[in-house]
């Protein structure tokens, strides 16, 4: 959408973050593209890396 809108060249790298109501978990980094070309095989968006926190759940029994 950033793209579509002329606020990021295509191409670019760009940093997208989210997560849940705790905070931030999830980044990925993907080059920019226009929505058109969404899966597009040589404009279309590429992933580029990830970072994700690992989640430990505790359940407790009673």
């Amino acid at each position: 959408m950033a793209t579509d809108a002329g606020a990021i060249p295509i191409s670019e790298e760009v940093i997208s973050i989210a997560g849940t109501g705790k905070g931030a978990d999830t980044a990925i980094v993907v080059k920019s593209c226009h929505s058109d070309d969404f899966f597009h095989k040589e404009r279309g968006m590429e992933f580029r890396d990830a970072c994700m926190q690992v989640c430990l759940f505790h359940i407790a029994i009673p």
